[in-house]
């Protein structure tokens, strides 16, 4: 209940984004606030290049089927984080 009130504002349905906000953010997060650790590199690297990507390079990596989603623009995992650490004090 507590990792769940921690992170539902975060997470809220309809802000899912195959590319830059995706289960594996979630899990980042997730194992952070119970663990203090992150998510191993090779399994958010899609995220990562995700938000540092242009969208037409994403266009031509997904060969036009991906579509962001303006719910998920603003996500960044470090504000998660940090709300993790402000919620956990």
């Amino acid at each position: 209940a507590q990792l769940m009130r921690a992170l539902t504002a975060h997470f809220r349905p309809g802000s899912y984004d195959l590319i830059r906000k995706n289960c594996n953010s979630f899990s980042d997060c997730a194992i952070y606030y119970l663990l203090r650790k992150r998510l191993q590199s090779r399994f958010s690297a899609l995220e990562r290049l995700g938000q540092r990507a242009s969208h037409e390079l994403l266009q031509k990596f997904t060969q036009g089927s991906y579509v962001p989603n303006k719910a998920a623009e603003a996500y960044k995992v470090d504000d998660v984080l940090r709300a993790i650490d402000r919620h956990q004090e």
